[in-house]
């Protein structure tokens, strides 16, 4: 299944927009509003995740909330399953959440 965002040319303009199916689909829609509303919501509840787990870090358990929120915002996470390699890259800081990792030094 293939997911595709329509969205019009420029943004600030109030008039509907036309595309044709090159073959027969069918099709979603969500208000813009709720659609944000939602990736708000939830890029809200990812980032306070993050804070918690830096809060409950030896590293970081000792800053300010508004430190952690702060590095929280700019925190990926990234999955790996067992005996996947990792390589490391020294300009980022790591924080296993769940599970471990053994560290080989090259």
């Amino acid at each position: 299944m293939v997911f595709a965002y329509l969205n019009r040319k420029h943004h600030n303009v109030s008039q509907n927009s036309a595309f044709s199916a090159i073959e027969s689909c069918h099709l979603w829609a969500i208000e813009r509003n709720v659609f944000h509303a939602i990736m708000m919501e939830s890029a809200r509840e990812k980032t306070m995740t993050m804070k918690r787990y830096l809060k409950w870090s030896n590293r970081f358990c000792g800053y300010p909330e508004e430190v952690l929120l702060r590095i929280a915002e700019f925190c990926a996470e990234m999955r790996y399953e067992a005996r996947e390699e990792l390589v490391v890259k020294p300009q980022y800081v790591y924080l296993v959440c769940r599970g471990s990792k053994n560290v080989r030094i090259f």
